[in-house]
Parts: structure tokens; sequence; C-alpha cells
């Protein structure tokens, strides 16, 4: 019997999740996901940017903010004329979301 695409998915997702939030009850396959989750509801912040006072919940959020800094992503917004003067509306007026400009 050939198995289709839907079913194939299905099988993947009944890996075995035994890290269980306490709080939510949703489960993960690994600690390492739960204890990241579990941030959602502590609220915890542990990485700081080195550049501002900006903090975030995952590692790899720090990452990607900090190329903000040190110019690795330019252009970032279609909406202002330049790196430097994007870099200036979020580094000094705080309207960005986790890794860029946030238009309103």
């Amino acid at each position: 019997m050939q198995m289709h695409a839907r079913e194939a998915v299905g099988a993947h997702r009944s890996e075995v999740k035994p890290h269980q939030c306490q709080q939510c009850l949703k489960s993960f396959s690994s600690n390492h996901q739960l204890v990241q989750h579990i941030r959602v509801h502590t609220g915890e912040k542990p990485y700081k940017c080195s550049y501002c006072d900006r903090r975030f919940k995952q590692l790899s959020h720090v990452q990607q903010h900090t190329r903000l800094h040190t110019g690795e992503y330019k252009k970032l917004c279609r909406f202002v004329e330049n790196f430097e003067q994007e870099a200036s509306i979020v580094l000094n007026a705080g309207i960005y979301g986790s890794f860029g400009v946030r238009h309103s």
C-alpha cells in the first residue's frame, strides 16, 4: 500500500515528546526545547545585546539582532534611505521588533 504525503507528515508528528511544560502541558522532544519554551511563561530573557540594552529569550535571536549594530545587515528596511538612517531609527527610537524595524 502506498503512503500518501499527508500520512507521511502525520507519521513524523507522532514522534515521542517526553518533555512536558507543567504550566500549559505542551510537550517537546528535547529538554532544550522545553527550557526555551518555559521562557514564554516566565518572561526570562537571559541573552543581552553587547551593544545596547535589548534582551532576548534565545541566543540565536540576540545573534541576529547584533547584526544590526555590526552593519552585517545592510538596508533592512525599504522605507529608509540608508543603513545609517535605519540604525539611528532602530537604536534611538526604540520602534523595532525582535530583529528589525516595525512600522505601524
